[in-house]
């Protein structure tokens, strides 16, 4: 399946005239959906598990592009996976590859176009707090280490889920975020609180969860010792922002958090957007003026 991908980057480039930027973009958003068909990232969607481009229904595209609500991209995103699907399923077509339209099936996704919804400094604190009020058992060192990773680094709740072991600087001050294929990882600095919420974590949760002589590298396991899913991540923070009276929350909520308070603090733009592993500058930019709207 990555051959006829390849292929297709090829046709961008030499028939179509891309800039390499744009083929870059679109090779991530394909690679995203490849994964998505040949490892679900949820098992509401192993049914749906393929192994050859001839197995692909309109039912794939649907689902994937309904998937991509989950991961609150801005609109912009949302447009440009959706438009790398169209332009790729009309080439499939083309070259025989699928015997259907799939262009059809592929409509950008509702997204809002309000700004994204931000926490004050006080409602992150007291959320993060609320992990360990009374004990700290593994799963609420554990979910303190997120949430404190989450704020400092600005990470994507998928990109916080895929850290393994090895991603981890050895003094615990620094994470590696790794990219597909030739993208550029991200080396992100730690806060000294999440430095720390993380060493307690590993220390004294951690190793409790996945037991002695466990192959496992996830950084952040479930209560099985296996990696942690992003709805099983997403329910643990609802319930969380429920006890603190936070509605309609989502761990993206701490990556636009962790945005606007970093630039009300004078960060440069430029750090946040590389923090963030924005490609345009514009995308970060948004944020600078919510931040200074706030003022």
């Amino acid at each position: 399946m990555n051959a006829q991908i390849d292929a297709f980057l090829v046709y961008l480039r030499e028939e179509r005239n891309a800039s390499e930027n744009t083929v870059l973009a679109y090779k991530s958003d394909l690679l995203q959906f490849l994964d998505f068909l040949q490892a679900p990232p949820e098992q509401q969607y192993e049914y749906l598990k393929i192994d050859r481009w001839d197995q692909l229904t309109g039912q794939h595209l649907v689902t994937f592009v309904k998937d991509l609500d989950a991961y609150d991209y801005v609109r912009s995103t949302v447009a440009r996976k959706v438009a790398a699907l169209r332009i790729f399923m009309q080439w499939m077509l083309e070259q025989k590859y699928v015997d259907f339209d799939g262009v059809m099936f592929l409509r950008s996704p509702s997204v809002p176009r309000n700004n994204p919804r931000v926490l004050s400094q006080q409602q992150v604190r007291k959320l993060i707090e609320s992990t360990t009020v009374g004990e700290n058992k593994p799963e609420s060192l554990r979910d303190r280490a997120m949430m404190e990773l989450l704020y400092a680094t600005g990470l994507r709740a998928s990109e916080l889920l895929s850290l393994n072991i090895n991603d981890l600087s050895e003094d615990l001050t620094q994470i590696v975020v790794r990219q597909d294929m030739d993208a550029i990882d991200r080396s992100l600095t730690l806060s000294e609180a999440a430095s720390t919420a993380l060493r307690e974590y590993l220390d004294y949760g951690r190793s409790e969860m996945v037991g002695e002589d466990s192959p496992e590298q996830a950084v952040f396991v479930n209560h099985r010792g296996s990696r942690l899913t992003r709805q099983g991540l997403w329910l643990l923070f609802k319930g969380y922002a429920a006890t603190c009276g936070i509605e309609a929350f989502s761990p993206h909520i701490l990556r636009h958090s962790f945005a606007v308070h970093s630039l009300e603090h004078g960060v440069p733009l430029s750090e946040v957007q590389t923090a963030l592993g924005h490609v345009s500058r514009s995308t970060t930019a948004s944020y600078q003026r919510q931040s200074n709207s706030a003022e």
